[in-house]
């Protein structure tokens, strides 16, 4: 499927998230002569410039906003592929009960017909992913993770394979 397609699926299959966890979608247009979606305006800082920036926020307090962000994902059965720092915003509120993360760019979500258990370790896992980097972001000069690499999807080179298992 088209990735403009796609989003707009993901979108219209998330449709009671929209405006609380994802923008909400208004249709589709063009713009410069490219395919464009029109989504309203999120009033927030994306979690890379968010960690560089000079921002009171706590670490449990995202942490929990982006579970439920996340966990709302899978409660409509759909896999976010694309968990990276700019595509999260932290929309801050005078009434820290009100503050919440919003998630964009839906092209790389999918809904899979045979769901499995592991499913929704993509989406819980990537907490933990996007606040570590939400951390390195913070502390860039700070001592990489203990922890040894690991296999990553795509990743050519056969020796940083054969050490991920141990051959």
């Amino acid at each position: 499927m088209e990735p403009c397609k796609q989003e707009i699926q993901a979108y219209k299959s998330l449709e009671n998230l929209q405006g609380t966890i994802i923008p909400i979608f208004f249709g589709q247009g063009f713009f410069n002569g490219l395919d464009a979606l029109v989504i309203s305006e999120v009033k927030g800082i994306t979690l890379h410039d968010l960690a560089r920036g000079n921002f009171d926020v706590h670490q449990e307090e995202l942490k929990m906003h982006l579970e439920k962000a996340l966990c709302a994902f899978d409660r409509h059965k759909a896999v976010y592929w694309d968990a990276k720092p700019d595509n999260f915003l932290f929309c801050a509120d005078n009434i820290p009960e009100k503050s919440k993360v919003m998630v964009v760019d839906l092209e790389q979500v999918e809904f899979p017909r045979d769901l499995q258990p592991w499913h929704h370790t993509i989406n819980s896992g990537s907490v933990g992913n996007l606040m570590s980097k939400f951390k390195d972001g913070q502390h860039p000069n700070r001592p990489p993770s203990p922890a040894g690499p690991c296999y990553q999807p795509g990743v050519e080179d056969e020796e940083r394979r054969s050490e991920t298992f141990g051959l």
